[in-house]
């Protein structure tokens, strides 16, 4: 930025909520810790890792991650979370499980229909005879 431009994103944008990598990730640990059901299996969702983080959206967790200090926290978080649906697949719920890694992971996981289609042209030419009479 040149002397005298105006930032904008500090001029009207919210403050940030997490100062350092270090306070996300607690808050982080302590949501899994309380994903956990009466069995001590974890059931942590990046919906619910977005709301215990305090925020409105999943978009606000994405744009932490595009923070250099940041971006190995939330990454670690998504990867456990995915890691729980992963083991969800061995069970009954495989079919919930199977969905959410889908929406997930768009790069890892996905559904492919490859459809080879072999085109051949032929010509055909129809001559007309003419009947002699």
């Amino acid at each position: 930025m040149a002397k005298g431009d105006i930032d904008f994103k500090k001029l009207f944008g919210r403050p940030p909520l997490y100062k350092t990598a270090e306070e996300m990730e607690a808050v982080i640990t302590e949501y899994f810790e309380q994903s956990k059901n009466n069995s001590g299996k974890y059931q942590p969702t990046i919906e619910g890792l977005t709301l215990a983080l305090g925020f409105g959206t999943r978009q606000s967790l994405h744009d932490y991650a595009k923070k250099e200090d940041f971006l190995d926290v939330v990454t670690k978080a998504k990867t456990f979370i995915k890691s729980c649906y992963e083991k969800n697949l061995y069970g009954f719920a495989w079919a919930g499980a199977q969905f959410a890694l889908r929406n997930l992971g768009k790069e890892d996981w996905k559904d492919e229909i490859t459809e080879h289609q072999d085109r051949k042209v032929t010509e055909v030419t129809i001559i007309e005879k003419k009947r002699e009479e």
